[in-house]
């Protein structure tokens, strides 16, 4: 898959990065894990791996995590999210 990588603070709103800096692009896996709880929320659990080419010059392998629990009305929190920039 293609990845993108933006400077970006976090917060609950997934829409709060339109705007956000580009630092990094390249290519890497992302794989995910669904966790049903019945009829109260669903639990998503998202990995994302691979090597990028930073804006600033150079190359990093790039880590990310994230847990987000979509409620049964639809809000997402985000419970962690981590991106992680290793330069190789």
């Amino acid at each position: 898959m293609t990845i993108d990588v933006f400077e970006f603070g976090g917060g609950t709103d997934p829409c709060a990065i339109a705007g956000a800096p580009l630092i990094a692009t390249g290519t890497g896996k992302f794989t995910y894990n669904v966790i049903a709880t019945g009829p109260a929320a669903v639990v998503l659990h998202a990995t994302v791996q691979g090597i990028v080419d930073l804006v600033s010059g150079g190359q990093a392998r790039v880590f990310e995590t994230a847990r987000v629990v979509i409620q049964p009305d639809g809000t997402l929190l985000f419970d962690e999210e981590r991106v992680r920039l290793t330069p190789i």
